[in-house]
């Protein structure tokens, strides 16, 4: 990973919250225990729609955005099948319009289902195989003959398999690829050959790993490692994304094993090499999903997470192209027992919102992101000044004295480690014990927050 003193060059005087989001707005909590959510077009009228997959009522459905700046409608059914643990959207049977497909652990089965009209009814699920411990499921065209093929994997069996499509929604028999836990399958060119590779969570020692498509007509290599451990866990969620600026695609991976912590992996030649892991962040509460995107319009990818032992959705900002990540920035803690999250324009302005869902409250939600939230630093906040900077003892927070509410400091290192958590007492920070180098100061009050670099000097 390239040098971290190039962030002294491109940051000297930083205010964080570039992007920001607005409160959690409620699409629906109709949808029991939601796991998954997408977008698509679901009735052709050029909005981002929204859909969801449940564990126990309503499981699979979708929300119109009904005139594209996300003043969603009801919950409209697309079927009922318990524990579904994922969807996605495309043609599946080439009629120009997106159906969905989806897999339930309850039923061991994978299965697609038509758009039938091209206004969001939903025909009967068509079943595509009956597998146990079905679990995620990939839309691809893996053979490169132009129609969406699909992915599908189990966590009992550990197996991932592929199914080629006709063109018109009829798949064939199972083709076995490899060894995966089922949790998380991605596809994207890994090693630059202009086809469709595999990224899949796997088992053992190798906590992510990728299928190269050997031909481009979906035969596929041996399993090769991304990230490896010591301690037998298993990535739970991968996103394949450029990170770094070069032009390849490196990996987001998040672990079961929480002392792996959230990283990233960087793809070093372009042909599907990767560097050890690159640590963005080890300070949350079991992570279970990662989405990349540019959250903040400044060309590059920052970071998405879901944590469930938290409540959390939360971003990092990819603070200078190349994949060194300011600390975390916490968009909501009120999404309970949270499982998945994605990026989308879902209000039709040109910057990306935020879709979440949170298993033990059943809430759908998305989040705006618009400059009117920029700087949750209100005048309260405001006047805390933070002298001298760059530091080498103590860093004193003036004014700290004349806040009515409590305030709390946070400081993190670069990488995003929580280093000091206290409420203010006394008006200063000691950061004699610590290395040089960049931190970042959070400081927080009832319903405000304020992020801010700091230089420490030897």
């Amino acid at each position: 990973m390239k040098k971290i003193c190039i962030l002294i060059l491109l940051l000297f005087s930083i205010n964080l919250l570039q992007a920001q989001f607005g409160p959690q707005q409620v699409i629906s909590t109709d949808a029991l225990f939601p796991r998954k959510v997408a977008v698509g077009d679901m009735d052709g009228n050029g909005t981002l729609d929204v859909l969801s997959a449940a564990r126990v009522t309503n499981e699979l459905a979708w929300y119109s955005n009904e005139s594209g700046i996300g003043d969603f409608g009801p919950l409209r059914l697309i079927s009922e099948s318990s524990e579904n643990n994922a969807i996605v959207t495309g043609d599946i049977d080439g009629d120009g319009d997106l159906d969905i497909a989806s897999s339930s652990a309850d039923g061991d089965i994978f299965f697609w289902q038509e758009n039938t009209d091209g206004l969001g009814n939903f025909g009967s699920q068509q079943l595509i195989d009956t597998i146990n411990g079905a679990f995620d499921i990939n839309l691809s065209d893996i053979d490169n003959d132009g129609d969406l093929d699909i992915l599908g994997g189990s966590f009992e069996t550990n197996t991932l398999y592929l199914y080629k499509n006709d063109g018109v929604g009829n798949f064939e028999n199972a083709m076995f690829i490899g060894d995966a836990n089922g949790r998380s399958i991605k596809t994207s060119d890994i090693d630059g050959d202009n086809d469709l590779d595999i990224i899949v969570s796997t088992t053992g020692n190798i906590i992510v790993g990728w299928y190269e498509n050997i031909d481009g007509l979906g035969n596929f290599g041996g399993l090769q490692a991304i990230g490896s451990s010591n301690l037998f866990t298993s990535s739970i969620s991968n996103f394949p994304i450029d990170i770094d600026g070069d032009g390849d695609i490196d990996i987001l991976s998040v672990s079961l094993n929480d002392t792996i912590g959230f990283n990233w992996y960087e793809n070093l030649d372009g042909l599907g090499n990767f560097s050890e892991r690159n640590l963005i962040s080890n300070n949350e509460n079991n992570i279970w999903a990662t989405y990349g995107a540019d959250l903040d319009n400044d060309g590059d990818t920052d970071v998405l997470t879901a944590s469930p032992g938290d409540n959390e959705i939360a971003w990092y900002e990819n603070l200078d192209g190349l994949g060194n990540f300011g600390p975390q920035q916490t968009i909501t803690t009120n999404a309970i027992s949270a499982r998945h999250v994605i990026a989308a324009d879902i209000d039709n302005d040109g910057d990306m919102d935020v879709i979440s869902a949170s298993q033990n409250d059943s809430k759908i939600a998305w989040y705006e992101n618009d400059p009117k939230f920029v700087g949750f630093s209100t005048p309260d906040l405001s006047i805390i000044h933070l002298t001298p900077n760059p530091r080498t003892g103590k860093l004193f927070l003036l004014n700290a004295e004349n806040l009515n509410d409590s305030v709390w400091v946070k400081l993190y290192s670069i990488t995003g480690n929580l280093l000091i958590s206290k409420e203010i007492e006394l008006p200063e920070i000691d950061m004699s014990a610590f290395t040089s180098g960049i931190y970042f100061v959070e400081l927080t009050s009832v319903n405000q927050r304020m992020v801010k670099k700091i230089i420490k000097k030897t």
